[in-house]
């Protein structure tokens, strides 16, 4: 997928889950463990739960499906292949003590077969054991992966039950994402023009790449609380707030690194454009006519 100024759609993926931090006080941090893997934690009534999201972004020649979902490749340090579906991979993700939530998001639809985990949120009815055209699902998966399980022995029933399946395309996230996060910012009482909406996201974007980015050393930074990020989107909106209007400009162009003269020329914008908004308003008497 081409990368658009550096980002690719992984990032735009991380990016809506930030937005969605702001936007609901249920989720509490989001990290970026690496580009295909985001780790979501919820706050649920009196516990927590951790979502583990793998992002798929590439375009097969066929709908998604169960085959694909449980697809093994053989490897010098697996050479039967067990542990390394997708499923498997997400199940594996299965070993802290907080109850576990799987999510698959792709930029290409799914077949049938999967459309319960596209259609239905967890909890529906249409998504439990009992409910019969899950059940040849639940059947499917498990005889194709020999009856897999985590590590705290749940096995692929539990990740069907708990899984969510999005499917968004490239061409319509970061649409959607502006569109959430005009909300997420008109809510939290901050200026939600277009301008600032865009200088926000690209923000976001850099800094869902930064921190998939980190080392193991730096894991701890992978995480980004939502105390964290209101923080963080206060400075962002307004980055010197203890100085005035010719001061932040001169601080911005500073930051930016430009030369005295384009310096110079902003500086002259800025004087003219206060000038003009200082200045009493009057309608002569041709644009009265008009």
């Amino acid at each position: 997928i081409p990368a658009r100024q550096g980002f690719s759609y992984q990032d735009d993926v991380a990016a809506g889950f930030y937005i969605q931090m702001l936007l609901r006080v249920d989720l509490i941090e989001v990290s970026c463990v690496t580009y295909d893997d985001i780790r979501l934690v919820w706050h649920r009534d009196v516990e927590k739960i951790i979502e583990f999201v793998q992002v798929k972004a590439e375009h097969p020649d066929q709908l998604w499906s169960v085959a694909k979902l449980c697809e093994r490749s053989k490897s010098p340090t697996k050479p039967d292949g067990l542990g390394s579906s997708i499923l498997e991979k997400s199940l594996g993700q299965d070993k802290f003590l907080e109850p576990s939530w799987f999510r698959i998001v792709t930029c290409r639809q799914t077949n049938s077969d999967l459309e319960l985990l596209v259609t239905r949120e967890r909890g529906h009815e249409h998504r439990s054991a009992t409910f019969p055209q899950f059940t040849p699902l639940m059947e499917d998966v498990d005889n194709r992966l020999d009856g897999a399980k985590s590590i705290k022995g749940n096995d692929t029933a539990y990740w069907l039950i708990n899984a969510c399946w999005d499917v968004i395309s490239e061409r319509d996230i970061k649409h959607l994402n502006h569109q959430s996060l005009t909300a997420a910012l008109h809510g939290l009482g901050h200026p939600c023009d277009p301008d600032t909406v865009k200088g926000i996201y690209e923000t976001l974007l850099t800094l869902a790449k930064e921190t998939a980015e980190y080392g193991a050393a730096k894991w701890k930074q992978k995480a980004v609380s939502r105390n964290q990020l209101l923080e963080k989107l206060k400075s962002w909106i307004n980055p010197y707030p203890d100085l005035g209007k010719t001061e932040k400009l001169e601080q911005k162009l500073a930051d930016a690194g430009l030369d005295e003269v384009c310096a110079e020329v902003a500086k002259d914008h800025q004087r003219y454009y206060l000038r003009t908004r200082r200045q009493a308003g009057y309608l002569d008497t041709q644009q009265f006519d008009n």
